[in-house]
């Protein structure tokens, strides 16, 4: 039993190659297609009217395969500058591991059940549906690429605009540090700043008006008591005056009251004072002005150079920009929104479309046969199996009781050999005893002769 066993060929395709119904298919672009989803040719002569429909299979295997290095290209195609040649080994690339990844979800469902298939192919349409969100996302930007070509432009000219305003707001043209509270980052460090002119003019406005209005009221005064000292040397009737013309005595009194009263409140040095002051109030006037208006071109050339880095911060664009865009167009527009996921979808269930047709193709006749085929290579392995456990069982059995029959024979030539050891060793005292025993008596002997001699005859 054990030699036909062992006579069984390890492989049936050389069986099947006699008994086969059909003539296997020429070599061509349908067996290249149907390899790549791991088709056994030899399985599927037995089912010839299988080979259409796993020749499509194994093009749309492809197909998207094609389309996931189409769509990583495109996905880096602002990268490159439109050096499309740069991302054509990413995009083979790429198309290869999703080829990859395809073929060993189509292989390895081959031969499932209709018990078996749903549990196998969950997981695997889970894998799938998360590449087709990856591979789909770059082919929808390229499709709606003039909307948000347009939508990026305005989007960063209002970005530019509302950052050029908040700096003019935050960056007052006077040099003052007040501004708003949301200026944080927006405040400009510009050079000539005036504001200590402006400052310094403010302080002598205020000053020239405390002086003015001091002097105002001393020039009052004064102006009161001169024209008492007129009116009394004049004769002027009025209150306060005597009415007599004349340079009397009251006359004299009250020219030298107005005169102690301009020298005792120093009405002419206020007066001087005041006019130097308003003298340096108009050249600072004129240098804040000046001042100004140079701070206010420092201001116009720092803002202009801070949009021009910002401007350049934001030339450069990604995919998450091209994302964000769409997502505005998305959340403006009711249609763009509709288009946008129904293409999103469309492509997913492209790219989903290996593990959907195989799922829902039903168990086929060549799954029967290959599930039969797996089935017959398990039984198969298992006899050989068992025939080699059970002569390697019987050659342990027969190792084991030659060692046991070694032993046994080992151990009776060991007895044999002590046997006679003991029987040598035995026959060896005899012999010594023997020999002891006439050696005693001739000594015995020896000593009876001696004690006892016998006479010497005449």
């Amino acid at each position: 039993m054990s030699t036909e066993t062992a006579a069984l060929p390890l492989d049936f395709d050389l069986e099947l190659d006699l008994v086969r119904p059909v003539t296997a298919d020429r070599p061509g672009r349908g067996r290249k297609l149907r390899s790549l989803i791991g088709v056994r040719e030899s399985l599927l002569d037995w089912v010839p009217e299988e080979r259409k429909r796993y020749t499509l299979l194994g093009a749309i295997v492809l197909n998207t395969a094609i389309m996931a290095g189409f769509s990583l290209m495109v996905g880096l195609a602002g990268l490159a500058g439109g050096w499309w040649i740069l991302l054509a080994p990413a995009g083979l690339f790429w198309g290869y591991l999703i080829l990859t990844f395809d073929s060993w979800l189509i292989s390895s469902t081959h031969g499932a059940t209709n018990r078996s298939k749903w549990g196998m192919f969950f997981p695997r349409f889970v894998v799938s549906l998360l590449l087709g969100f990856i591979i789909a996302e770059p082919l929808v930007l390229w499709v709606f690429k003039p909307s948000i070509d347009v939508e990026i432009r305005e989007d960063r000219k209002a970005q530019l605009d509302q950052y050029e305003s908040r700096l003019r707001a935050c960056s007052s043209t006077d040099g003052s540090v007040t501004a708003p509270d949301n200026c944080a980052g927006f405040n400009l460090n510009v050079a000539d700043n005036p504001q200590a002119l402006v400052i310094e003019l403010t302080n002598a406005k205020s000053t020239e008006s405390q002086s003015k209005t001091s002097l105002d009221a001393l020039n009052a005064e004064l102006s009161n008591l001169e024209r008492l000292a007129r009116d009394e040397c004049s004769g002027t009737p009025g209150p306060g005056v005597s009415g007599d013309k004349g340079e009397g005595e009251l006359c004299l009194n009250n020219r030298a009251a107005a005169a102690r009263f301009r020298t005792e409140n120093h009405i002419d040095q206020l007066r001087t004072d005041l006019i130097s002051l308003q003298r340096k109030i108009v050249t600072l006037t004129g240098e804040v002005s000046a001042a100004q208006e140079r701070y206010t071109g420092n201001v116009t050339a720092e803002i202009g150079r801070k949009l021009a880095e910002k401007k350049d911060n934001l030339s450069s664009r990604g995919i998450l920009d091209d994302l964000h865009a769409l997502s505005r167009l998305s959340d403006e527009n009711f249609e763009i929104k509709v288009a946008h996921w129904l293409l999103a979808a469309l492509l997913i269930a492209v790219d989903c479309l290996p593990v959907l047709a195989k799922a829902f193709g039903g168990t086929t006749a060549y799954d029967a046969i290959v599930s039969q085929r797996l089935e017959a290579s398990k039984q198969s392995f298992s006899r050989r199996l068992s025939v080699r456990e059970s002569r390697e069982g019987a050659d342990a059995d027969i190792g084991r009781e030659a060692i046991e029959q070694e032993l046994r024979e080992n151990r009776r030539s060991i007895a044999e050999a002590e046997r006679s050891a003991n029987a040598r060793r035995e026959a060896e005292l005899a012999d010594e005893i023997d020999r002891l025993a006439m050696q005693l008596e001739i000594d015995e002997d020896d000593d009876h002769h001696t004690a006892y001699p016998t006479a010497t005859p005449a």
